[in-house]
């Protein structure tokens, strides 16, 4: 394991190397893949049978999760007692059931990025707040075995926003977290992310509400090269 020590050194004694991160770990929704339409019309399927028109200003409140988060809301949209674990069942029906009958595809830049990690032999993680089923829908179309690890919704008791799912993933490569780079697009999973002590590059879907020394922004990852994970970018730029 590349300990942060060795890496707080070869910044010091080695200004000019590039300090490759010791894993990156991906968020799925909205990051890697262009799946938030998806998740936007599956609620808006759930919520016109009960009669409520779902707008793009609901979904954006929603997007990041986790799902009890987005059944809170939508039971307040609705505006009638419903027992919350029968609507998060609805919901992930609605969600499977769309998922299943569209296609599904990267993120402009999103495989290259990756293709370019694990070429270059960096452990990688996929941490989603996505359930397993979800997940096993997306690996027909998209091939996921690419990841060391694969971190769901399902094998955390904490989802995003909590650092759990993200020092889970770190855990399951054998590396320390904050030595990572994770790559997120929502407020709910960079906070996890940050929270989980790793730098962060977000690359938002929406509006980004928290500002933190270890996270940089870009707007998309198109042209994003594996020198763009150099951890020392993050360090000059709060310099």
């Amino acid at each position: 394991m590349q300990s942060f020590f060795i890496i707080q050194m070869q910044r010091i004694l080695m200004p000019d190397r590039v300090v490759l991160p010791a894993a990156v770990l991906f968020d799925m929704d909205g990051t890697l893949l262009n799946t938030e339409d998806l998740w936007f019309l599956s609620e808006i399927e759930l919520m016109k049978s009960f009669g409520i028109q779902w707008t793009n200003a609901d979904h954006q409140v929603c997007v990041g999760g986790p799902a009890s988060r987005v059944t809170d809301y939508m039971i307040k949209r609705i505006g009638e007692t419903i027992d919350p674990v029968v609507l998060m069942q609805q919901a992930e029906v609605s969600v499977e059931k769309v998922f299943a009958r569209n296609e599904i595809s990267w993120q402009p830049g999103a495989k290259e990025l990756l293709d370019s990690v694990t070429d270059h032999e960096i452990p990688t993680a996929l941490v989603t707040a996505s359930s397993s089923a979800i997940v096993s829908l997306v690996a027909r179309q998209i091939d996921l075995s690419v990841f060391d690890s694969i971190i769901t919704g399902d094998d955390v008791e904490n989802p995003k926003p909590y650092p759990d799912p993200y020092l889970q993933a770190a855990g399951s490569l054998g590396v320390e977290v904050r030595n990572c780079v994770v790559i997120e697009d929502s407020n709910t999973g960079v906070k996890s992310a940050l929270e989980a002590g790793a730098y962060v590059l977000c690359v938002p879907s929406h509006p980004i509400l928290i500002s933190d020394d270890r996270m940089r922004s870009i707007p998309t990852l198109t042209q994003t090269k594996i020198m763009d994970l150099d951890i020392k970018l993050w360090t000059t730029e709060r310099s």
